[in-house]
């Protein structure tokens, strides 16, 4: 990048990184469709996979729905 500082470019390519490193939360449910509206939610297959800790959690709380480890 010309014209730019070495800490400009760290700071640029820091939130590219921080996206790679995110945990990735495997749900299932015994509901192959299951539509969560309130969240924007919908299980394909029953599957559904998320990043985000909060969605994963509030799903978890609806019955047959639970985290596959990899």
């Amino acid at each position: 990048m010309a014209g730019t500082t070495k800490a400009a470019e760290k700071a640029v390519q820091e939130p590219t990184e921080a996206k790679a490193e995110a945990k990735v939360y495997n749900l299932r449910s015994s509901n192959k469709y299951l539509t969560v509206s309130s969240l924007g939610v919908q299980f394909m297959a029953g599957k559904y996979t998320t990043t985000d800790p909060a969605v994963a959690r509030a799903l978890l709380e609806i019955d047959d729905v639970e985290l596959i480890e990899d």
